[in-house]
């Protein structure tokens, strides 16, 4: 029996009733999707003659499902080779989609248009609409992440039994999307936002102005999480520049109050100027007695605040009693330069 294929015009032939002649589908348009796909492989490799080539093509644009049969379809071999490997990556592609709400534009295949000069803009359509989807389908996953990242850091924020540092990392992933941060920078921002204790006195201050002034320009001030974000970068920034003694026990809580003289950039170098004087004369006087230990203070904090007031108030001892050393030793040259002064000499 002969078969006049509907969809390509092809003739085939099937066993029984040879003197029979009918019009229907070749076989090749019910497989499924990855069984055609699989033979693009001898597509490409050069395995199919002309017929087969074709109908290969129209079964792939077929299984689109975006096709409305009204005539047979007669593309030419060349654009049936220029167009395969296009159609077959559109439907490797639809073979994944699990979105039933996505809608590409369908083609009608009638007398007028049967041999698929414009087959090439149906397929770059396809791929247009593919490309908007994909970039749709990206912005609103990235906004429902956001959406959530949101809620779980607003639930933080307003639980007031947690300071800013507990969530610090959620807070800086959240910033640096907000302020579209280039990824080179994200990292070395992040460690900057997410350091606490004693680490704060071993960034350098022009770091975090630099990222607090970023901040700033990139930043709408107005929401909650902004709020938060540059309540806790002022914070780090005003321990940094206090210093290891002061900034140790500044609190969230104290942070609107703040009122010292800044005593050095970093907690290890102590600067020979009037101000890091009198603050260092004030911390000495706040010193405890005895060195302190980590059992006697409430927090690690505490204990290394006192210890560096200690310390200072240890240092300014030893100068004071070098310093009066070399006043008796300066009084005792004199005696011995001056063993028996007359009466009327003035010492």
């Amino acid at each position: 029996m002969k078969v006049y294929c509907q969809y390509s015009g092809v003739e085939f032939e099937v066993s029984y009733f040879s003197n029979m002649k009918l019009t229907y589908a070749h076989p090749i348009f019910t497989a499924s999707p990855k069984l055609l796909l699989s033979r693009v492989g001898d597509w490409a490799a050069g395995k199919l003659n002309e017929s087969e080539r074709r109908l290969l093509f129209l079964a792939l644009l077929n299984t689109t499902e975006l096709v409305e049969w009204r005539s047979v379809a007669l593309p030419s071999d060349s654009i049936v080779q220029n167009q395969m490997e296009p159609l077959a990556k559109f439907v490797g592609w639809m073979i994944g989609l699990q979105n039933p709400s996505v809608i590409f534009s369908k083609i009608v295949i009638q007398p007028e248009n049967r041999y698929l000069e414009n087959c090439k803009y149906w397929i770059q359509a396809w791929q247009q609409e593919k490309k908007d989807f994909d970039e749709g389908y990206r912005d609103s996953s990235i906004a429902s992440k956001q959406m959530r990242r949101e809620e779980a850091l607003e639930r933080l924020i307003k639980n007031h039994s947690l300071k800013t540092e507990d969530y610090a990392r959620l807070l800086a992933i959240w910033t640096w999307e907000a302020c579209n941060v280039p990824t080179t920078l994200r990292d070395y921002y992040t460690q900057i936002f997410t350091t606490k204790n004693i680490k704060i006195y071993e960034i350098k201050t022009v770091d975090l102005e630099d990222m607090l002034n970023y901040m700033e320009d990139a930043l709408d001030a107005g929401s909650i999480f902004a709020h938060a974000a540059f309540r806790h970068v002022r914070l780090l920034l005003a321990k940094n520049k206090a210093g290891l003694a002061h900034g140790l026990g500044i609190e969230e809580n104290e942070f609107s109050n703040l009122s010292f003289e800044i005593l050095r950039d970093t907690p290890f170098i102590i600067q020979e100027d009037a101000i890091a004087e009198e603050n260092m004369n004030l911390i000495a006087i706040q010193a405890p007695s005895e060195e302190p230990t980590l059992q006697k203070y409430p927090s690690k904090l505490a204990y290394l605040r006192a210890k560096a007031a200690w310390q200072l108030m240890q240092s300014q001892r030893n100068k004071s009693a070098a310093f009066e050393e070399k006043i008796q030793e300066s009084l005792k040259q004199d005696e011995l330069d001056n063993p028996n002064p007359e009466d009327g000499d003035e010492l």
